[in-house]
């Protein structure tokens, strides 16, 4: 019964989260700016889309850098990362 009534009190209010209502700290990493983002399944990394072409993926918790992706040079023109997903396990 208790699912029931969350899953009725979502479709009621969609946006009541637990979401943060503003900024509070910010992430860097070099010159990137990033155009999308998308955090695992866990909450504990993020993947971040660049407009320079990289993807950089963060550990949550410590504010770090855990990889960059990225397919060409940074002196070569590369395509913005417009979406970004997680596969179902978190590990891809």
């Amino acid at each position: 019964r208790a699912l029931i009534f969350a899953m009725n009190k979502q479709l009621l209010d969609p946006f009541e989260s637990d979401y943060p209502e503003r900024i509070e700290e910010e992430l860097q990493f070099g010159n990137l700016h990033a155009r999308c983002c998308a955090f695992n399944r866990r909450g504990t990394l993020l993947a971040t889309g660049c407009h320079e072409g990289a993807a950089v993926l963060w550990d949550f918790d410590t504010r770090g850098v855990v990889k960059v992706l990225q397919e060409k040079e940074m002196g070569e023109t590369a395509s913005p990362v417009v979406a970004l997903g997680w596969s179902l396990n978190g590990r891809r």
